[in-house]
C-alpha cells in the first residue's frame, strides 16, 4: 500500500511539472508558405506573397505591401483610407511564453522611409505592440508578451494609420518568428515533496527485493 502510494505521489508531482507545455507556432519561417497563416484584410491596395528574397532562416520569407498604380511615373497610385491594412495572424496559446522574436525587413520604391500613412506593425489581440516606418533590416526583435496569457492571436500588418495616395509602394519582409517560453522545472516547495517521496520509493523497493530472498 505505501508504495503504491508514493508510486502516485511520484506520478502525480512529475506531470505536475510537466503541464506547463505551451503549443508552439505553426510554420514560423513560412518554409510552406501560408500554412497555419490567416491572411487578414480591409482594402484593396495591398498584396502579400512568399519570396526567397531577405529569408533569415531557411530559403523563404514572407512579403507583405502596399500596391502602387505605377509607381515613380508621376501618375499616382492607390487611395488609402484610416483603417486599410493586409495581416498576417495565427492563434497562439500565449501562457507560459515571455517572449515573441521575429526578423523583419523593411524596404521601399526609392524612398527612404515608409509614406507618412503607412507603417508596419504587429498585434496581439487588438494591442499594437510593435511598429516601424524606417526602412531596414530588424534582426531579432523582441516583443514582451508576459502580460499576455491563454489563447490570443498573434498578427503582422502592413496598415494605414491616415489617408493618402501611396506613390511609392511599402513593403515587409517577415521571416524567423519564434518564442521565449518558460522552462517548467519543480519550485522548492515540489522539490522538497518528490525527494523524500522517490527515496522513501527506493528504500521500499529494496526491502521489498530483500523480504523475496
Amino acid at each position: 500500500m505505501k508504495i503504491n502510494f508514493l508510486k502516485f505521489s511520484v506520478v502525480g508531482l512529475m506531470l505536475s511539472v510537466s503541464s506547463f507545455a505551451n503549443s508552439g507556432l505553426i510554420n514560423p519561417s513560412f518554409e510552406d508558405g501560408l500554412t497555419g497563416w490567416n491572411v487578414n484584410s480591409i482594402g484593396t491596395s495591398f498584396g502579400y506573397g512568399p519570396q526567397s528574397a531577405l529569408a533569415t532562416d531557411g530559403s523563404k520569407s514572407m512579403r507583405m505591401y502596399s500596391v502602387t498604380s505605377c509607381a515613380n511615373k508621376g501618375c499616382g497610385g492607390f487611395s488609402f483610407s484610416s483603417g486599410d491594412y493586409i495581416g498576417l495572424s495565427q492563434s497562439l496559446d500565449f501562457t507560459g511564453i515571455t517572449e515573441i522574436l521575429f526578423d523583419g525587413t523593411l524596404t521601399g520604391s526609392g524612398q527612404s522611409s515608409y509614406q507618412s500613412f503607412i507603417r508596419a506593425a504587429a498585434y496581439i489581440g487588438s494591442t499594437l505592440v510593435w511598429s516601424e516606418t524606417s526602412l531596414g533590416q530588424y534582426l531579432n526583435i523582441g516583443i514582451d508578451t508576459t502580460l499576455f496569457s491563454g489563447l490570443q492571436v498573434l498578427e503582422f500588418r502592413v496598415e494605414a494609420i491616415g489617408a493618402g495616395v501611396d506613390s511609392q509602394s511599402d513593403h515587409i519582409y517577415l521571416d524567423n518568428i519564434r518564442t521565449n517560453e518558460v522552462i517548467a522545472v519543480p519550485d522548492p516547495a515540489t522539490e522538497l515533496l518528490f525527494v523524500p517521496a522517490l527515496l522513501g520509493l527506493m528504500v521500499l523497493r529494496r526491502k521489498a527485493k530483500n523480504s523475496i530472498a
